[in-house]
C-alpha cells in the first residue's frame, strides 16, 4: 500500500495544503511509533476525524477502526468514501462516552482545543484504550489548573463556537492522574 496515494482524493476543507501535511506527518510519526504490522486486527478510533482520512490510513493497514465526528454531513461523506470506517455522530463536548472500551489505540489529534471543558473527555479517553496520540493547542503557562476559552467558527472548528486552551501542566496533570505516561514530540 502507498500511503501516499491515499491523500490524492476529493477537495474538501481538509484538502488545505496545511491539513494535508498535518494528516501526513501525523500517520508518519504514528507508524514509525507502532511499525506498519502493529496495525493488523488492532481497535482504533478517531475522535473529530473530520473525513476521516486518517483513520482510513490505518484501515487499510488493518486496523478496525471507528470514527466520529460531530457534523453529520462529514459523517455521510465518509460512508460513501471509506465504507469500511464504523462512523458515530457525536458531540465530544457530551460528557458520556458512547464507544465502547479497550481500544489498542486512540487518535485524538486536533480535537481537544475545539471542546468547551476538556478535563472529562480526557478522562474517558484514557480509561478506554492502551495508547493515545494527543495533539493540541494549549497555553503556555505552568499553573496546574490553568483553562482558557476562545471563540471559534468554521467548519474545521468548535461545533459549539467556543473552544479552550488548557495550559500544558494542566493536560499532563490530568495524564498522570490517569496513571498514563506520556512522550512530547513536536
Amino acid at each position: 500500500m502507498d500511503p501516499n496515494s491515499f491523500w490524492r482524493d476529493k477537495m474538501s476543507i481538509f484538502d488545505a495544503r496545511e491539513y494535508v501535511e498535518l494528516r501526513k506527518s501525523r500517520v508518519e510519526a504514528i507508524i514509525n511509533h507502532f511499525g506498519g504490522r502493529w496495525f493488523g486486527g488492532k481497535r482504533m478510533l478517531e475522535l473529530g476525524c473530520g473525513y476521516a482520512d486518517m483513520g482510513n490510513v490505518f484501515y487499510m493497514l488493518g486496523a478496525n477502526v471507528t470514527v466520529t465526528d460531530a457534523r453529520k454531513e462529514y459523517l455521510d461523506i465518509i460512508g460513501e468514501k471509506y465504507p469500511g470506517l464504523k462512523t458515530i455522530l457525536h458531540n465530544h463536548n457530551d460528557k458520556n462516552w458512547p464507544f465502547g472500551k479497550d481500544y489498542d489505540l486512540i487518535l485524538n489529534m486536533g480535537i481537544l482545543y475545539h471542546l468547551e471543558e476538556f478535563e472529562q473527555f480526557l478522562d474517558n479517553c484514557l480509561s478506554n484504550c492502551k495508547n493515545m496520540f494527543l495533539e493540541s493547542i494549549v497555553t503556555d503557562t505552568a499553573n496546574l489548573n490553568f483553562v482558557g476559552h476562545i471563540k471559534e467558527s468554521g467548519l474545521d472548528q468548535s461545533f459549539t463556537n467556543l473552544g479552550c486552551r488548557p495550559s500544558t501542566a494542566n493536560v499532563e496533570r490530568v495524564i498522570r492522574k490517569n496513571n498514563f505516561s506520556f512522550e512530547r514530540c513536536f
